[in-house]
């Protein structure tokens, strides 16, 4: 009989060293893309276990061995999250969101740190997902440093009734 092999698609490296090892993501990165594989039905798990592994290097990949040679995908990224995954309460989650667009940060910049803070809130169970492009909406022209456009926004809030 013939024994084919899928291709192992490829996942961006991660260590969780301190300081990362050049060419790592940040977990969160990581994380995305194995959830990503993780939903996709045409990968079978032993294939997406071989990319996840292959992924990881440094204290990452030396923090699997305890799991074993048979761990599941599930049980790699609980492990992970575990050890770098983000810990938050709602306080700090509130006070993150609490920012402001920084000197010389440009707008999309900015939005990508908004949202990046929100999704965290909604991750971790403090916001329902449902509020989040409102939320994220307020709060970005709200905080803009640019005067004329957050003031413009204020106007334009007021005039149409919306909060």
């Amino acid at each position: 009989y013939e024994v084919t092999h899928a291709q192992v698609p490829r996942i961006p490296q991660f260590s969780g060293d301190d300081p990362p090892q050049k060419g790592d993501v940040t977990y969160r990165e990581w994380r995305y893309e194995v959830q990503c594989l993780m939903n996709d039905q045409e990968i079978n798990e032993t294939t997406n276990i071989q990319s996840n592994k292959r992924s990881l290097r440094g204290t990452a990949r030396t923090m699997l061995i305890p799991l074993g040679e048979k761990a599941r995908v599930r049980e790699i990224l609980d492990k992970l999250n575990i050890l770098f995954g983000q810990v938050s309460n709602n306080g700090m989650i509130m006070q993150e969101f609490n920012a402001y667009q920084f000197p010389g940060e440009c707008a999309t910049s900015f939005d990508c740190r908004l949202e990046s803070m929100l999704q965290n809130a909604i991750e971790s169970g403090y916001w329902n997902k449902s509020l989040k492009n409102d939320l994220l909406r307020h709060k970005f022209w709200t905080s803009l440093r640019t005067f004329k456009i957050s003031n413009a926004y204020q106007i334009l809030s007021l005039a149409t009734g919306d909060k």
